[in-house]
């Protein structure tokens, strides 16, 4: 009689794989010797790791992509680290629900998991209304963590655009950084958008096999593939006059996956210059003052028509960008070259339990650069020189000189005075408008016509533009479609087509683009430009008031930048907000609050360095005072309110149940301005005293009499120092008096205590809204809530109760009575 040990071992094997891995882990291989070691077959686990788990940090991703069918690996302990970091993940998750202190601190440990993480906060995003009974919440803190770390790939991309390219490629991942920005749960991140371009170069070869591209000169392949673009409607949009400004339009992943393809002049130009290098051309944008176009470069030696180049003495050879072979996303992986090695995530010893910030700027393998490709390119020939001396002298790492040679490459190509020659060895074109080859003549008009530049230099534009510059172009047109969208408000109709995308709350989507012009701005502007400093104000305070989640983030890539910015500065700072603040950091320097691992700033003892003497001989000015904010005393802040215990209103007394008539929770439509809110706070008699949550002023600014039904910190509020979740610590508590006494002292009438109820409400658009008790109506119809509002309620309320119409409340640290 045949029984179980006359099985051969691979029929079980077989039998293992329709087998749940918890089930191997926890039953099967405790069954004998025999399961146990079939239970450790490595194809079975490698088979599990590629289908438990999408996603996976670059390090574990690359080394999948290289498996093959190899019967060899590590692939158990690999699957066994990740459900040990996602059970990592679920009770830092847990502490982030039940909790408002060290909330911040947990989601950290989350992020910087990476894409590790990304597998478990998509479970938690998309859980059913009727899962758990704090299902908002999830959802909502689970956004919250998700958003943080697609914002750490894309700010990580931008820094390998400067530090780890030759200056022109990964055109296609750094303006897809955009997108990561708005990508919530969708799958069009930057590697989708690789492999969308690939699939699109893949199609273009099939469509153009007789006669084959490879036997195409230049011009005929360039020209072949702007008629397929166009064909395709892959660039320009419809009715540009209505839609130019549209935000959509600057997304080129946006542009790709959307069935009308809508893009700017520049999205469409970079369509074309990543479909071209991915087909044999040597395609790049231009930034013609105005309206950017695509230029493409002939082979080494010869024309776009393939004849030999004739050289004119009166215009000396440039070399030209390099000659990259262009590799897909997969076979980058396979080879184990562009996977990103010592990205963020994994989950190796001790990442997955890491609950705070660790790391210093010493051992940051992100360097800065102090002049950007762009400023280089525009210099004249002793300029350029200097700069890069100082590069060299300023860093003497490899990573430094390594971005002192890519820069270097600009800077040769914008050795020339004079015209370019009109030779034959490139092409213009504009994908936006036409199909249509563009003469250079006519682009030297259009330059004219404009003004842009000296008259010697003008050429400069009609050369390859680096990566770097694109970016910070985009960045320059998004922020116009911030402002074109905020103008039309008003207008309902314009304004949703203008802020319209695949997906998100509109509002939120806007405020995030403008977080993603801010940040590429500050990466890729030079240190040295005067504006540079409030760009990081502005950086600063928005992460404050509305991403303190990415905390992380300012001090992994933001910490080594300022750095290098205090040395350019000579180590002096001014006294405006940041050097209030400094002072602030500096008078609590003994409350360290467990953050001693924040590495401290580098200090500059004695005068400021010497400046050597430019060229023309004048002697150049000391380092001018700047205003701007320390990240070390704005990340140290952060923890601080992080670790603030909250501030408990109970309802005590008669005199203040009689008062307080509505509870946290309860929907409420405004008499007045009839927009819809959730009452999220309450204070008796004076609005000043509001606890809120996420309230972050340093003190109210509005008094009593003014403060009823008026915004207290919402989006957009000029000059104003803020502080991130609800509360001060020492150093806000410094601020906070500080602020208090100066205001009584400018008051001199007294204030009166008002005697109705106030309230804080949720409600979409706005921040924090402070209301007087007689503008609410309380709403009882559960379908005149908007979805948005529904999902912005999980920032404070576990789920909704359709029967009673009210958001039950997650905010009993605050309010325990309601």
């Amino acid at each position: 009689m045949v029984n179980f040990d006359h099985v051969p071992d691979e029929l079980i094997v077989q039998i293992l794989y329709l087998i749940s891995s918890a089930d191997l882990i926890n039953s099967v291989q405790c069954v004998s010797h025999r399961f146990y070691h079939l239970c450790q077959e490595p194809k079975l686990w490698l088979a599990r790791c590629q289908s438990d788990y999408k996603y996976w940090a670059a390090p574990s991703r690359a080394r999948l992509a290289r498996a093959g069918r190899a019967n060899r690996g590590p692939w158990k302990q690999m699957w066994l680290d990740r459900r040990r970091g996602d059970a990592s993940t679920a009770r830092h998750f847990e502490h982030v629900l039940a909790s408002k202190v060290n909330r911040v601190r947990h989601l950290e440990a989350i992020c910087r998991r990476g894409l590790n993480a990304k597998d478990f906060l998509l479970e938690q995003y998309h859980l059913p209304d009727d899962a758990t009974d704090d299902v908002l919440a999830r959802r909502y803190y689970a956004n919250t963590a998700l958003a943080s770390v697609h914002r750490g790939l894309a700010i990580e991309e931008w820094c390998k655009v400067l530090c780890k390219s030759n200056g022109f490629h990964r055109l296609d991942r750094a303006l897809g950084a955009f997108d990561m920005f708005v990508l919530h749960d969708a799958d069009e991140d930057m590697d989708r958008i690789e492999v969308v371009l690939d699939e699109l170069a893949d199609e273009f070869r099939r469509d153009h096999e007789r006669p084959g591209i490879d036997s195409m000169t230049v011009h005929e392949r360039a020209h072949a593939l702007v008629r397929w673009i166009r064909l395709r409607n892959l660039a320009g949009m419809p009715d540009p006059s209505f839609n130019y400004r549209n935000v959509r339009n600057c997304l080129i992943g946006h542009a790709l996956t959307d069935p009308e393809h809508p893009s700017l002049p520049i999205i469409s130009s970079a369509i074309f210059a990543s479909i071209g290098e991915r087909v044999g051309l040597r395609a790049f944008c231009c930034a013609v003052p105005g309206h950017v176009h695509a230029t493409v470069l002939s082979n080494p030696g010869e024309s776009i028509d393939g004849t030999p180049l004739v050289t004119d003495p009166r215009f000396p050879q440039r070399p030209g960008p390099p000659i990259v072979p262009h590799m897909t996303l997969q076979e980058r992986m396979v080879m184990g070259d562009g996977t990103e090695e010592g990205g963020m995530g994994g989950d190796g010893v001790g990442e997955g339990e890491r609950e705070g910030y660790s790391g210093s700027s010493s051992s940051s393998s992100i360097p800065s650069l102090a002049v950007s490709p762009i400023a280089i390119a525009a210099a004249t020939t002793p300029q350029a020189h200097a700069m890069a001396f100082q590069l060299k002298q300023l860093w003497p790492t490899s990573a430094t000189t390594t971005a002192a040679h890519d820069s270097g490459v600009v800077m040769q190509m914008a050795r020339f005075s004079g015209s370019l020659p009109d030779n034959g060895e490139r092409m213009f074109l504009d994908p936006y408008n036409n199909e249509q080859e563009m003469s250079l003549a006519r682009l030297r008009q259009s330059i004219a016509e404009v003004d842009w530049g000296t008259v010697e230099n003008r050429d400069v534009h009609l050369l390859p533009m680096p990566t770097s510059a694109i970016v910070q172009r985009v960045a320059l047109n998004m922020e116009a479609s911030w402002s074109h969208a905020n103008q039309v408000s008003n207008v309902p109709q314009l304004s949703a087509e203008t802020r319209r995308l695949r997906r998100g709350d509109p509002d939120m989507n806007l405020e995030a683009l403008l977080y993603a012009t801010i940040w590429a701005t500050a990466l890729m502007k030079p240190l040295d430009s005067p504006d540079w400093d409030r760009c990081l104000d502005s950086l600063l305070a928005r992460f404050a008031h509305f991403y303190s989640e990415d905390v992380w983030i300012i001090a992994k890539f933001l910490l080594p930048l300022y750095d290098r910015y205090v040395e350019l500065s000579g180590g002096n700072v001014a006294n405006g907000v940041g050097g209030l603040l400094s002072r602030l950091a500096a008078g609590h320097a003994g409350d360290n609050n467990g953050d001693d691992n924040i590495p401290p700033p580098r200090r500059h003892n004695g005068p400021p360095p010497a400046i050597p003497n430019d060229p023309n001989g004048r002697h150049a000015q000391q380092p001018r005072q700047r205003g701007w904010t320390d990240p070390r005393v704005m990340i140290k802040m952060v923890y601080n309110l992080d670790q603030r215990q909250p501030l408990v209103s109970r309802r005590y007394t008669q005199d203040i149940c009689e008062k307080v008539l509505f509870r946290i929770g309860q929907v409420f439509r405004h008499r007045r301005f009839d927009y819809i809110g959730i009452i999220n706070g309450w204070s008796p008699d004076d609005p000043t005293s509001l606890p809120s949550p996420n309230n972050m002023s340093v003190a109210e600014t509005a008094t009593p009499s003014d403060a009823e039904d008026s915004s207290g910190s919402g989006r957009g509020t000029p000059v104003q120092v803020s502080f991130p979740n609800g509360g001060g610590g020492p150093l806000a508590d410094t601020a906070t008096a500080a602020a208090a006494a100066a205001a009584s002292t400018a008051s001199a009438a007294p204030r009166r205590r008002k005697k109705s109820a106030f309230y804080t409400c949720l409600r979409t658009g706005v921040e924090r809204q402070v209301v007087a008790q007689r503008n609410i109506e309380i709403v009882t119809d559960p379908d005149l809530i908007p979805e948005a509002l529904k999902f912005l309620a999980g920032k404070h309320f576990k789920r909704f109760d359709r029967a009673t119409c009210t958001f039950v409340s997650n905010l009993r640290e605050f309010y325990p009575d309601d």
